[in-house]
């Protein structure tokens, strides 16, 4: 048997089956059925909107590899360049740059206005003598006075 008559004698018995299962159902469910089919035939003989294309499959997966293309593209030309070179302290009063680069303790700077106020200000020198006053007292020695 070559292949159109076995597909012949496939759909035979397949319709054969199909309408000795139909004489076991009942009046109710025939009558839906029948009227499921006609609503079927009649939704498909109806022309479809204009502004509803019959299938948006294509369209939606040529929009999507686009979007795909044009994201890759531009994340792929980004990592061919090379980021901007930062710019050195070129303008401007740089004038805090070494209290920035040292590595001091940062407390003394929390009280600056106060020590450029004591700059200002004129002071008497202090007495720079090394030598211990006999009269003075308030050494911890028990010697002298």
């Amino acid at each position: 048997m070559n292949m159109p008559d076995m597909e012949d004698n496939i759909a035979k018995r397949a319709r054969e089956l199909f309408l000795a299962s139909l004489g076991q159902l009942d009046g109710a469910v025939l009558a839906r059925l029948r009227e499921a089919r006609l609503r079927a035939v009649e939704a498909a003989s109806q022309p479809r909107p204009f502004w509803r294309p019959q299938s948006l499959g294509l369209p939606l997966g040529a929009v999507a590899l686009l979007f795909v293309v044009l994201v890759g593209g531009g994340l792929w030309w980004n990592s061919l360049t090379p980021p901007p070179a930062a710019e050195p302290f070129a303008s401007g009063n740089n004038d805090d740059l070494p209290i920035v680069l040292n590595s001091d303790n940062l407390d003394m700077y929390s009280d600056l206005d106060f020590y450029q106020w004591l700059e200002t200000q004129d002071q008497a020198p202090a007495p720079a003598s090394d030598e211990d006053d006999p009269s003075d007292d308030d050494d911890d020695s028990d010697e002298g006075g």
